[in-house]
């Protein structure tokens, strides 16, 4: 996989921390240079606006010139737009990169299950600790449970490999009541590690490669939607604005004659209006019954859940009509438009409670 540290582990500590100085110099060239290339954009497009300025209010004689100088300087602002957008891409696999070295220096059957925490394969069971003072927490095999699960953001096989770790809530705060649930990326060495201690997995497990999926996208049967008011209002505000900006736009183009900047403000103001009338035709969330699933999207959020991961349904009635959906490792609640559930029970009546 792309994002793991495929060289071999240094034996020795001075090896180890060598190879963490290589990759984090590395990490820390590409941040410095995204943040140049970035600075450089906006330069340019400052330098652009500068020349529409001069073409307004100057008469140089040199409009070809200024305007081939422009054109250059927007090419150059659009090439170091995508050359930041690459390179923090490679920030990022540089990240994990780094993060999978360090675990591997902490030990094989090491994983990050959060920022700073790893969570440690022993003889008896797992155990979690982290570079400060604080005791290391010991969690019995027989305590816990394993989830593998596909976090799908849209309507396609494609998603994200995880592995769920169900922990006594007690174990990790003294009052805890119930269970809790942490993540670790899903890699074939935490797959193994799984195997290897005689462990269950349960859930959804991955067809060969964690990085290979069938190419496969599927089509909604029925969708329901729930607009979102709160949303829609912020977009209605935006779009005052927008037609201010172009009223205001219009006026100084007319009234003052500088066409350019009037032209500016005007665009800028189409942009915002085009802005907040795709916001309010998006401020709804979608539910849909597909085939293969369910899906669930609303501002920010979505969702893609399988027939296979769900072991139930109901709805709830307070405070809000609620849609709940369960699965081995917990429960999702969605927001539950008119139709819904009446077509599910339809459909999926062994699911249904």
């Amino acid at each position: 996989m792309k994002a793991l540290y495929n060289k071999p582990v240094p034996p020795d500590t001075a090896g180890q921390e060598t190879a963490k100085r290589s990759l984090r110099r590395r990490k820390t060239a590409t941040l410095t240079a995204t943040f140049c290339i970035a600075i450089l954009a906006l330069l340019s497009l400052i330098g652009v606006v500068a020349v529409m300025f001069v073409l307004e209010f100057a008469d140089l004689g040199m409009d070809l010139l200024l305007f081939g100088i422009m054109g250059g300087l927007a090419l150059l602002a659009i090439g170091c737009a995508v050359a930041v957008y690459f390179l923090m891409k490679h920030g990022e696999l540089l990240g994990k990169r780094f993060a999978d070295l360090t675990e591997q220096c902490d030990s094989a059957e090491s994983f990050f299950v959060g920022d700073t925490t790893l969570l440690t394969f022993g003889e008896e069971g797992i155990v979690l600790h982290d570079d400060t003072p604080t005791p290391p927490i010991r969690v019995p095999y027989a305590r816990l449970r394993f989830f593998s699960i596909c976090m799908r953001k849209y309507m396609r096989e494609k998603g994200e490999w995880a592995v769920l770790i169900e922990i006594p809530a007690n174990f990790l705060q003294k009052d805890g009541e119930g269970t809790a649930l942490i993540r670790a990326d899903a890699k074939p060495r935490l797959y193994a590690c799984i195997e290897a201690h005689g462990l269950e997995l349960l859930g959804e497990k991955p067809q060969g490669d964690l990085e290979t999926f069938p190419k496969t996208k599927y089509k909604a049967e029925q969708t329901f939607s729930l607009p979102n008011k709160k949303s829609q209002h912020m977009s209605l505000i935006l779009g005052a604005v927008g037609l201010m900006l172009i009223g205001a736009g219009i006026a100084i183009a007319v009234l003052v004659k500088p066409l350019t900047l009037g032209a500016i403000l005007a665009a800028f103001g189409a942009v915002v209006l085009g802005r907040a009338i795709g916001n309010f035709m998006r401020a709804r969330a979608v539910f849909v019954i597909a085939k293969e699933g369910i899906f669930w999207r609303d501002t920010g959020e979505s969702i893609f859940l399988k027939w296979e991961e769900i072991t139930g349904l109901h709805t709830e009635e307070s405070p809000a009509p609620i849609l709940a959906v369960e699965c081995a490792y917990g429960a999702y609640r969605f927001p539950r438009a008119a139709g819904v559930w009446e077509e599910l029970c339809k459909i999926r009546r062994d699911l249904c409670k």
